[in-house]
């Protein structure tokens, strides 16, 4: 997944795919584990081999030696696919990271036009009290002309 994808995830999208990985990283491993335990059991048979006859060594060593080279090649590929795991994770992270960083800058920015829209809300009530004021004082005033 590219980084600008990753970025326009929301956070519980971020959280499950880091999840997923997660996941995949433990089947890659449990996989490893398999593998490393059939290589193991060949590495057995190898050992158990020299006390068989020649003839018969060399046609189970050949054997041995191409499930060797399978189980080496899915190891391969385990480590292959554990490193692009690894890979997404840091993204994942980086992602994560981003996603607070811009909600630390929303959140300064809204309270910064709060801040504003509360002070403009200040200066109108103030001019909208003197205003009232002023009425009030020429109401008086033209009360007082009229009564004398």
């Amino acid at each position: 997944m590219a980084d600008k994808e990753l970025k326009k995830l929301r956070r519980s999208e971020l959280v499950e795919l880091l999840c997923q990985m997660r996941e995949t990283v433990d089947e890659l491993g449990e996989k490893n584990r398999q593998l490393q335990a059939q290589l193991e059991a060949a590495e057995a048979r190898c050992a158990q081999q020299a006390q068989n006859t020649d003839e018969e060594r060399r046609a189970e060593e050949a054997a041995l030696r191409e499930e060797m080279r399978r189980v080496l090649e899915k190891v391969d590929s385990m480590g292959v696919a554990i490193q692009h795991c690894g890979e997404a994770d840091r993204r994942i992270k980086a992602a994560e990271a981003e996603a607070h960083r811009m909600l630390a800058n929303a959140q300064a920015e809204a309270d910064a036009m709060r801040a504003a829209a509360e002070r403009d809300i200040a200066a109108r009530k103030e001019a909208f009290t003197r205003q009232c004021e002023e009425l009030l004082r020429g109401q008086e005033a033209l009360r007082r002309l009229m009564s004398d």
